[in-house]
Parts: structure tokens; sequence; C-alpha cells
């Protein structure tokens, strides 16, 4: 299954996302260059500390 995201639909999974992963938990993120894996990771960064 593949669902394509915008960036701000992408910044708001990151922010949903933050609120329910643990600490210590390792999350992969794999795609092509462009598809928004750093937005995702900055959002999901700051949403964490």
């Amino acid at each position: 299954m593949e669902k394509k995201l915008t960036f701000s639909q992408i910044d708001e999974l990151a922010k949903k996302l933050a609120n329910y992963v643990e600490e210590n938990t390792v999350i992969a993120l794999i795609g092509d260059l462009g598809t928004g894996k750093t937005t995702f990771t900055k959002t999901f960064a700051k949403e964490m500390s």
C-alpha cells in the first residue's frame, strides 16, 4: 500500500507520532531523494524535545 502525502501532511503525521513513540524506539525512514524524510525528521525531533 502506498499513500502520497503533502509536506504539511508529513508535518502533521510527525507531530501525531511523536505523542505515541516511546523512548529508545528505532524508526527507519526509507525513500527516494525529496520524499520528505528530512521534513518528517525535523518536525518529529522538534516535537520530541
